[in-house]
């Protein structure tokens, strides 16, 4: 009786320290899965934090690179263009030639019976290998004079307009300048009346290098043109509008 209780309380303790030991194991065992999973945590931050910073370095060096080759390709674009507009550039710096001109006084031209009697002046010239064509005309009718001074190069036309018109009592200005690129159409840049007995008007566009632009695509500085060209026509027969044609010019240029 003696040996089997104690066998009985022999088999007890046994199991109870089997219980602990192996409730000792299994908590050991979910403390070390709970560190690998803490490690696993921050092992991914830390690669999500590397490559987000990746990320921004990469993102950085190609807008600095783009950058870059703006600038290079902004120092290298001169350098493609064409010798002929180098050189137009250039030689538009230096002067024109003249090639051709016809010029008349307008003032010492009769006026016919019937119909408009329209007079013209022009002259052609050379600025860089390229023609440049400056003509200013008069027509007159039943008392009103109409004037235009126009100035083409390489399918450029700028266009100046003026109409005079009076009668008993009263007396109309009207002002016109319009602008043709290459390959664009006629664009009208302002329109201005002087209407002493009625309203005036004045409307011009804002300049935005109308001109500039028109020019720089025919390989010309509308600066150094309008320089070259003046030379050879102001002070010329019957110019009395160039002045307000290059105002415009130079206002858009």
């Amino acid at each position: 009786l003696m040996a089997r209780c104690w066998l009985k309380q022999f088999c007890s303790k046994l199991v109870h320290t089997s219980g602990l030991e192996l409730g000792r194991h299994v908590s050991m065992a979910r403390m070390e899965h709970s560190l690998t999973q803490q490690r696993a945590m921050r092992a991914w931050h830390i690669i999500r934090r590397r490559t987000l910073l990746a990320v921004m370095v990469l993102g950085v060096s190609a807008q600095v690179l783009q950058m870059c080759l703006s600038t290079i390709e902004a120092f290298t674009s001169l350098a493609r263009q064409p010798a002929r507009r180098r050189t137009a550039l250039h030689a538009a710096k230096a002067g024109a030639k003249v090639v051709e001109k016809s010029l008349t006084d307008f003032d010492s031209v009769p006026l016919l019976p019937e119909g408009p009697t329209i007079v013209t002046n022009y002259v052609v010239m050379n600025v860089g290998g390229k023609e440049v064509n400056a003509s200013w005309t008069r027509t007159s009718e039943h008392g009103d004079v109409d004037s235009t001074v126009q100035l083409s190069v390489e399918g450029v036309k700028a266009r100046y307009s003026h109409r005079w018109a009076a009668g008993e009592g009263w007396e109309v200005q009207s002002k016109r300048f319009e602008l043709k690129p290459a390959t664009k159409p006629m664009a009208l840049l302002a329109y201005v009346i002087d209407n002493p007995s009625g309203i005036p008007t004045d409307n011009q566009a804002a300049p935005v290098s109308q001109i500039g632009e028109a020019m720089e695509a025919a390989g010309l500085s509308a600066g150094d043109l309008i320089k070259a060209v003046s030379k050879e026509v102001s002070g010329k027969e019957s110019t009395e509008h160039w002045a307000q044609f290059q105002d415009f010019w130079e206002a858009y240029a």
